[in-house]
């Protein structure tokens, strides 16, 4: 019976270390954390990077390092990662240059730290390419220069024109008018202040001093000349008949 004892008592001294160190390395293996990179995978190179996936065999805390935009340090807090679940760290990476990335976990509650097996993953960022230049489209301004006297014949149909967009000028009959006429124009001719013309209808018009054609004018109304009035008789401003009763009417002072 002693004899029994003392072998299980040998037996336990050299297999409990044994037993111990077996039972360590079975936690340690089953402490690895397999980690895949899905992307951006090696020489990726976009404008900007939006997102870094990758994924784990196991319920996970991991980080992300990368050197962007110049230091290697974690890029992100702690991510809580669901095993066999793509995980995707949405960013805005903007920066032109060469960057590198990784990714670490550790078992949910355990202290052993697992790096993606691979190397850190290159990404490249460009800058963006610039926005093409709004066409411009130049008119040739051209100046001509006139020497040459030049007479401008304006004819005008309308009752009342407005030249200056500030003076209005009433007009009674189709005249023409020339820079170079003292009176006014008739059929391309100058014709002196007075002149009588008759027209189509049998109105008659009369030159004025303003160098266009004017109705003349009936009995009482005023009037400077003669040729204004249709009597062709102007009396103290006025236009009257010119007849022997009106002429009576003047001596005995009725007018």
């Amino acid at each position: 019976m002693i004899k029994k004892i003392i072998l299980i008592s040998i037996l336990i001294t050299f297999l409990l270390p044994i037993l111990t160190q077996a039972a360590v390395y079975s936690d340690d293996e089953e402490a690895l954390i397999h980690i895949d990179i899905i992307g951006p995978r090696p020489g990726y190179t976009k404008e900007k990077i939006t997102q870094l996936a990758f994924i784990t065999d196991s319920d996970s805390q991991c980080l992300i390092y990368s050197n962007y935009p110049g230091t290697w340090k974690a890029l992100s807090g702690t991510l809580w990662v669901e095993a066999d679940i793509a995980y995707r760290y949405y960013t805005n990476l903007t920066t032109p240059g060469n960057y590198t990335w990784n990714v670490v976990c550790k078992t949910v509650g355990g202290d052993n730290e697992t790096w993606a097996l691979y190397e850190a993953r290159e990404f490249r960022i460009i800058p963006p390419e610039p926005e093409p230049e709004p066409e411009i489209n130049i008119t040739e301004n051209k100046t001509i220069n006139l020497t040459e006297e030049i007479n401008i014949n304006i004819t005008i149909n309308e009752s009342v024109i407005n030249i200056t967009g500030n003076e209005t000028v009433e007009i009674n009959k189709s005249q023409q008018i020339i820079n170079n006429c003292t009176g006014c124009m008739s059929d391309e001719n100058c014709l002196e202040i007075g002149f009588l013309e008759e027209s189509i209808n049998g109105m008659k018009y009369y030159c004025s001093s303003n160098h266009i054609f004017e109705i003349q004018n009936s009995n009482r109304i005023e009037c400077s000349e003669n040729f204004e009035c249709k009597s062709n008789y102007c009396l103290n401003n006025i236009c009257r008949s010119d007849n022997i009763i009106t002429k009576l009417f003047l001596i005995l002072n009725f007018y």
